[in-house]
C-alpha cells in the first residue's frame, strides 16, 4: 500500500487516536532510550472503569491517566501511547478496528480470526515491551492480508513478512517455523512465495515449488538416473516417480507440508494430490527438454 495512505499516527490531524497532545509525543520519545523494557509494566486503569474494547479505547484511556501521572508512571504511558501508535500505522489499520479480547492460542498477544475477519490484541498483549507492538500488530494483518494485499494463514511465511517490514518484536516467535519456511523455499524469491500464496488457489504455490525442486534435481542429484525411456515414454515416468525418486519426492512432500500445514489442509480438501502434482513436473521437465 502507497507510503503516503499511511501517514505516522502522532502527524495526522485532530480527532480520535491522531489527537495526540505535542509533550505526550515528545516525552515518549525523549525517554525511549532510558525506558528498560523489564520496567515497563502496565499502568492499570482503576477498577471501576469499564475495560477497552479496542485499541482506540484504550489510547484515550492512557491519555487520561497521562494527564494525571507523574514521574515514571507518566513516562510510561508517553512511551506506550508513542509506540503502540506507530505500531497500528505500520500494521496499516486504525485503532478503532483492532479489538481488545481474549482468544488464539494460549499465551498469545494477539490474533487474527478469519470467520469473523477480527484482528485483535489480547489483554496479555496489551503488557508487552511496548516496542513488541509492532511485531504483533504486523504478524496479525499479515494474516488479515493488510501488508501483502492476500491473506497469508501459515505461521512461518507470515512471521517472515512481517520480519521484512520491521525488526521489532518478540525473540523466538515462530522461530521453527520461520526456519522451516526459508529452508523449503530457498530455491524460491521470497516475493514469489509471497504473490502465489493463495488459500483460494493453494495448488499454485505448490506446483511452483515441486516444479522448482524437481528442475534442480534432474539437473544434478538425480540426473544419473534419468534413462532415454525416461525422455521419451510418459508412461515410463510414473515408475521412476516411485522407483530411484521416490525417497526425493518423500522429502520434499515432508518438507512442504512442515512449511505451509493450513495451505496444505486446504488443498487436500480441494481434492489436490502429490502423486499427480509430482508426475505433471516431471513432464513439464522433459517436454521442456
Amino acid at each position: 500500500m502507497p507510503e503516503s495512505e499511511h501517514q505516522p499516527v502522532v502527524d495526522l490531524p485532530e480527532g480520535g487516536v491522531q489527537d495526540q497532545d505535542p509533550d505526550i509525543l515528545e516525552e515518549g520519545k525523549e525517554h525511549i532510550p532510558e525506558i528498560e523494557e523489564e520496567d515497563q509494566e502496565l499502568h492499570e486503569a482503576p477498577e471501576e472503569r469499564a475495560q477497552p474494547e479496542t485499541v482506540q479505547e484504550l489510547l484515550d484511556l492512557w491519555h487520561e491517566e497521562y494527564e494525571i501521572a507523574e514521574g515514571d508512571v507518566k513516562q510510561e504511558l508517553a512511551y506506550r501511547i508513542v509506540k503502540l501508535g506507530e505500531a497500528v500505522t505500520a500494521a496499516h489499520l486504525t485503532a478503532d478496528e483492532i479489538l481488545i479480547k481474549e482468544g488464539g492460542d494460549d499465551g498469545a498477544t494477539g490474533f487474527y480470526n478469519r470467520a469473523t475477519n477480527e484482528i485483535a490484541l489480547t489483554p496479555l498483549g496489551i503488557g508487552i515491551p511496548a516496542n513488541h507492538y509492532k511485531g504483533v500488530l504486523i504478524h496479525e494483518a499479515t494474516h488479515a492480508g493488510k501488508i501483502t494485499g492476500r491473506p497469508i494463514s501459515d505461521e512461518g511465511l507470515t512471521e517472515l513478512v512481517t520480519q521484512s517490514h520491521t525488526t521489532e518484536g518478540g525473540e523466538g516467535v515462530y522461530q521453527e517455523e520461520r526456519n522451516q519456511t526459508e529452508q523449503t523455499f530457498e530455491n524460491i524469491p521470497l516475493q514469489q512465495v509471497i504473490d502465489t500464496y493463495d488459500f483460494d488457489k493453494p495448488g499454485e504455490l505448490f506446483e511452483l515449488y515441486f516444479a522448482t525442486e524437481w528442475k534442480i534435481a534432474l539437473n544434478g542429484t538425480l540426473q544419473n538416473a534419468i534413462t532415454p525411456e525416461l525422455i521419451t515414454d510418459p508412461d515410463s515416468r510414473v515408475d521412476f516417480l516411485f522407483g530411484p525418486a521416490e525417497a526425493f519426492a518423500h522429502e520434499k512432500e515432508r518438507a512442504l507440508i512442515a512449511a505451509a500445514p493450513r495451505l496444505y489442509s486446504k488443498a487436500q480438501a480441494e481434492g489436490f494430490s502429490l502423486g499427480e502434482m509430482h508426475v505433471r513436473c516431471i513432464n513439464k521437465y522433459f517436454e521442456g527438454r
